[in-house]
């Protein structure tokens, strides 16, 4: 194969740069489309068109899973699934509507083995499609108004914390 010349090698490589380019913008603009639309509960086009396809059998059973998923939504993650990135001791756990509130002390994350559990620190997990998010409240006294069944199971637990 004969050797190009240095010119039409560099148009060469600035076009296939310049489409790399072009189609990482495309995808980026893929994706933020595509979170926006989950914020306003948009379907994706791929979705309906799956959808589209589908026989009446089938979007019979499509929902009824569907109707699986909302009641799932109703109610708050079990503590199983509510998993942690650094080792934690929960103290407490209320589940409220669909939410759930738990009180943990945590282990810091940097490596120091003599170092102590650190909190207590509050905790609301709740549901985002599969995902299972997390929201924290930071160590009493909490800013924000928590729901009395949270506040009292927190008041015990801080209590029998400072008795010992």
């Amino acid at each position: 194969m004969p050797d190009l010349p240095e010119k039409v090698r560099l148009n060469w490589l600035d076009r296939a740069r310049q489409r790399s380019d072009e189609f990482q913008r495309y995808e980026e603009e893929r994706t933020r489309e595509r979170r926006e639309g989950r914020l306003l509960g948009k379907l994706t086009a791929g979705l309906k068109d799956k959808l589209r396809n589908c026989n009446p059998q089938q979007l019979r059973n499509v929902m009824a899973l569907c109707r699986t998923f909302l009641r799932d939504h109703r109610t708050a993650p079990v503590s199983r699934e509510c998993k942690q990135r650094f080792p934690s001791t929960i103290l407490v756990g209320v589940p409220v509507g669909n939410k759930r509130y738990q009180l943990e002390r945590r282990a810091c994350g940097k490596n120091c083995g003599n170092c102590p559990n650190h909190g207590p620190y509050l905790y609301a997990y709740y549901r985002d499609g599969s995902i299972i998010k997390q929201r924290s409240f930071g160590k009493p006294p909490f800013k924000e108004r928590l729901p009395p069944k949270v506040r009292s199971a927190i008041r015990k637990v801080i209590a029998a914390d400072l008795s010992q």
